[in-house]
């Protein structure tokens, strides 16, 4: 029973490789059909030493485009496809040049004339795909297609043709699939599925890089915005219970103010603290909150501003110098440190005095603006439009790894009942065999025919191969009969049988029935 079992999963295995690989190639015509991707085969060394003359590299439409990216687009003066890397962006006009190269390409192309973002480097690819593309091999491949497809076409014929005349009864399950439980299906099926979308997904995320440079001028510029609210009870002083910015916040109802911060910008680690300073030139600061690094390019917080606390601050060192603090400022500073070192510090200024807190001056500048010029480049997070939606590299490469492994655990929890399968001789028969199979309804033997019992199901396969024939099948009392019919012969299989002796025929008399034990009579 060894060889039924290797041999079955070694064709469940290539089935599974077989069904990976179309469905990668049926995304792949996909997305060349919808313009989503393109093919460029490089000529000379402009952007060596990396890419060099031959190889082949697939590129895809995006839609933004950053310094930094390898970019092909439609040369007008060359009148062919540029591959050259983008150096920087001027009014929709993009600049680009080879790496090897020390000056710019003379056209500076507009978003019309971009092909797309380099996804996949195959070195050499050009050559091979000039050699597989040339006249000859492709005359290699019409012949054998035609060559395949009228010995096919002949053979399915001749197969129809017998089908009907024995009133075969079709199979219901897949051919790959015979003789396995429905369960067992579908958990393969479901593997395989989450396999493909694994290696699809992991092929555009693993072939990009997570991070991309972002021109200055691209850049977004950094904001905070403050603001601040106080719960006070009812009074005249105020129309409500809760107090918001702008308005001043009166001590005798409340020393507690919470403080809010809304902060869009880069990749960063915040500080915030208060600062306190008095008209004698004292001064002192204050941590409101540990610091803190944020992960993402938005983010939103409050702290709890205690005036008793702070207005006692600055009194007890006016007590210690002996200069009265009638008002003391009071500045929120938050400090941001980008990933590229730049610092961005915005402040909120209030002035705090034994009666309230105000905001001084004129109209409130609750909102601040990096206005700190940068001229080098960051990385920011890369990203991938799908379905519409930017959905980042890291992502894709998390869903294609979850993927790949459900589909492998998957095939681990059906492999024992696969392995039960390939034991069974019946199940082995089907999947190997499932070609030359046609299941018919139970036939008895006409009256004068031989039935020669062979000792295993490949000698009767290769019979039939040798008559040109299917192997009939059918099942009766939980016994599998596999016969081939020829000339004035039935060669019989029986599955967990040995073939019976054949009695031979009285001088005159035509063939008899072999010896068989048991009670049915069928071919």
């Amino acid at each position: 029973m060894g060889g039924p079992l290797r041999t079955g999963c070694l064709m469940t295995m290539r089935r599974l490789l077989i069904a990976l690989t179309c469905t990668a190639l049926l995304g792949g015509v996909v997305a060349f059909q919808t313009g989503a991707v393109a093919l460029v085969e490089t000529q000379g060394n402009s952007m060596g030493p990396r890419i060099s003359a031959g190889d082949l590299v697939i590129v895809r439409a995006s839609s933004s485009y950053r310094v930094g990216d390898v970019v092909a687009y439609t040369s007008a003066d060359l009148d062919q496809t540029v591959l050259h890397r983008l150096v920087a962006v001027d009014d929709g006009r993009y600049t680009l040049r080879g790496d090897h190269n020390e000056f710019d390409d003379p056209e500076q192309p507009t978003t019309a004339q971009l092909i797309g973002t380099e996804l996949v480097h195959i070195p050499s690819g050009g050559i091979w795909l000039d050699r597989l593309t040339a006249p000859t091999s492709l005359g290699i491949l019409a012949l054998g297609l035609l060559a395949a497809g009228g010995t096919a076409a002949g053979t399915t014929r001749r197969r129809r043709k017998r089908a009907m005349s024995q009133h075969a009864a079709p199979t219901r399950s897949p051919r790959w699939a015979t003789g396995w439980a429905p369960r067992l299906r579908a958990t393969v099926s479901i593997a395989a599925a989450a396999g493909a979308l694994g290696l699809l997904l992991g092929a555009v995320g693993w072939t990009r890089p997570s991070t991309t440079a972002q021109n200055p001028s691209d850049q977004p510029a950094a904001t905070m915005t403050f603001s601040y609210h106080a719960q006070v009870p009812p009074s005249p002083a105020y129309d409500g219970t809760r107090v918001t910015a702008p308005d001043p916040i009166f001590r005798k109802l409340t020393d507690q103010v919470v403080l809010h911060y809304a902060y869009r910008g880069d990749l960063k680690t915040m500080r915030l603290t208060a600062e306190l300073s008095t008209t004698s030139g004292w001064h002192s600061t204050i941590a409101l909150q540990r610091p803190v690094t944020i992960n993402d390019t938005d983010d939103t917080g409050r702290v709890r501003l205690n005036l008793e606390q702070l207005d006692a601050r600055a009194q007890a060192a006016a007590n210690t110098i002996g200069i009265p603090a009638a008002q003391v400022d009071l500045t929120v500073a938050a400090t941001i440190t980008a990933t590229d070192g730049h610092t961005f510090t915005p402040r909120l200024a209030f002035t705090l005095t034994p009666t309230q807190l105000t905001l001084p001056g004129g109209p409130p500048a609750l909102t601040v603006h990096d206005t700190t010029p940068t001229n080098d480049p960051t990385r920011v997070q890369n990203t991938l439009a799908i379905v519409g939606h930017q959905v980042p590299v890291t992502t894709l490469r998390t869903t294609s790894t979850a993927l790949a492994l459900s589909g492998l655990l998957l095939l681990c929890l059906a492999g024992p009942a696969l392995a039960r399968k390939a034991t069974n001789e019946d199940a082995a028969i089907s999947r190997r065999y499932a070609t030359i199979l046609l299941p018919i309804e139970p036939v008895t033997s006409p009256p004068g025919r031989a039935v020669i019992d062979v000792t295993d199901f490949p000698a009767l396969a290769r019979l039939a191969e040798r008559y040109g024939q299917l192997v009939m099948h059918w099942t009766r009392s939980n016994v599998e009969t596999y016969i081939v019919h020829d000339d004035g012969i039935t060669y019989r299989y029986r599955t967990g049988t040995r073939p019976a002796q054949t009695t031979p025929a009285a001088p005159g008399a035509g063939p008899t029935q072999p010896v068989d034990q048991r009670s049915e009579t069928p071919a």
